[in-house]
């Protein structure tokens, strides 16, 4: 019991690392280079480029790779139902196992909806916030006052 949580985020981490990494890529190849080119010219160290230049524009990108990866983490069902059904006991019970063995297994579709509107809820507030904040890192990346 005592390791079973640990298992589950090793098997998600290492499936879902790749998708998480693609995202990233995909945001550092689609950083403009005259900045880069400017600060090696001034001298920037490589420290400096990476902490004032391409962090703050790949903020955006990883902002929607964290909201992904948040959002499939919250619902994630397979890997704990294909591992251990919710065991041992009910430590790796989560709201989307909860509902399915409310709803399927004990036949009271009634008491399972409240678990998935529940998280519904919890994502949705979570998506907005960092929704919001990545916009406002866009705004600011791409050189435009924050309003």
């Amino acid at each position: 019991a005592s390791t079973a949580m640990m298992t589950v985020v090793m098997i998600d981490v290492w499936v879902n690392t790749s998708f998480c990494m693609l995202l990233v890529l995909a945001g550092l190849q689609s950083l403009p280079k005259s900045p880069f080119e400017s600060a090696k010219i001034d001298g920037g160290s490589a420290w400096f480029n990476f902490r004032n230049l391409t962090l703050p524009m790949l903020k955006p990108s990883l902002y929607i790779a964290l909201l992904f990866r948040l959002m499939a983490a919250l619902q994630e069902y397979a890997i704990i139902f294909g591992l251990t059904k919710g065991g041992p006991g009910d430590t790796l019970m989560n709201l989307s196992l909860t509902s399915y063995q409310t709803g399927f297994q004990f036949q009271k579709f009634g008491f399972a909806l409240p678990y998935i509107l529940v998280l519904w809820v919890f994502i949705n507030i979570v998506a907005k916030q960092i929704v919001k904040r990545q916009r406002a890192a866009q705004r600011l990346a791409s050189g435009q006052d924050e309003q």
